[in-house]
Order: C-alpha cells, then sequence, then structure tokens
C-alpha cells in the first residue's frame, strides 16, 4: 500500500472516531442532564408567580460548533431574551412555604408568564431543592 494511501487512511480513521465520541459525549450529557431524581418521588405542585424579571443570557443550542477562538467544539450558543420567574407554593399538610425560581427562555412559550399567574412545578418531596418547571403549563 502506497504512504499516500495509508496516510489517508488514517486520517479518515481518525475523523470517524473523533465523529462517534462526540456524539456519544454528547448523548451522554444529555441523558444525565434530562434525569435529575428517581422519577417516583416527584410531585406536580401549582404554584403561583409571585415576580416575572426580563433578562438576556446566553442559551446553549443541540449542535456542536467549532470555537472562533481556540478550535475547540463547544456547544451553539445563541443571545437571548428569557423571563425570570420566581413562584411560590405552601404544602398543604406541613403549611411550609416554598420559594421557587427558573429561567423561561420566551421563545419557548407562547403567552408572557405574569404575577398572579398559576405554573406547574415538578417538585422532588424528598428534597424540594430539587425542582423542574413544566414550560407547557404556560400555555
Amino acid at each position: 500500500m502506497s504512504p499516500l494511501m495509508l496516510g489517508l487512511t488514517t486520517f479518515v480513521s481518525l475523523l470517524i472516531v473523533t465523529s462517534l465520541a462526540l456524539a456519544i459525549r454528547g448523548y451522554v450529557r444529555n441523558a444525565h442532564h434530562g434525569v435529575q431524581w428517581p422519577l417516583r418521588k416527584e410531585k406536580r405542585v401549582l404554584t403561583t408567580i409571585t415576580d416575572v424579571q426580563i433578562k438576556q443570557d446566553w442559551k446553549e443550542g443541540e449542535r456542536w460548533e467549532r470555537s472562533r477562538w481556540d478550535g475547540r467544539f463547544v456547544r451553539q450558543r445563541t443571545w437571548q431574551t428569557y423571563y425570570g420567574v420566581t413562584a411560590q407554593w405552601v404544602h398543604v399538610q406541613t403549611k411550609q412555604r416554598y420559594i421557587f425560581g427558573c429561567k423561561i427562555w420566551s421563545d419557548e412559550v407562547a403567552k408572557t408568564p405574569t404575577a398572579g399567574d398559576t405554573i406547574v412545578f415538578i417538585v422532588n418531596l424528598r428534597h424540594p431543592q430539587q425542582y423542574a418547571v413544566d414550560v407547557q403549563s404556560l400555555s
């Protein structure tokens, strides 16, 4: 086999291995990020929005792109508006008041959240500091 073909074969093999490694890394990252606690301990609670602030920040996308600064692969980022929502919920049995805060991206909801609206949070009852917002409850 000529040295040119050997070099070309090696280069193509390295490209395939690198793309597979990046795909696996993205899959593992998304799988871990999606499940934060055991699902059997969660409860959907209806909360009341107490405060909404309009802010902007970088939103990470699903795609990967090469960084212009150092050439590394990084998640695609876009500058977007989001709503900083603060909501509260009172546990019926314990009368304990819980305050939740979340970031809701403006492109993920059809209606702007306002104070006094209700929104659903998914809460781990054993560890109430672990929660997630149900964005679809704003529609």
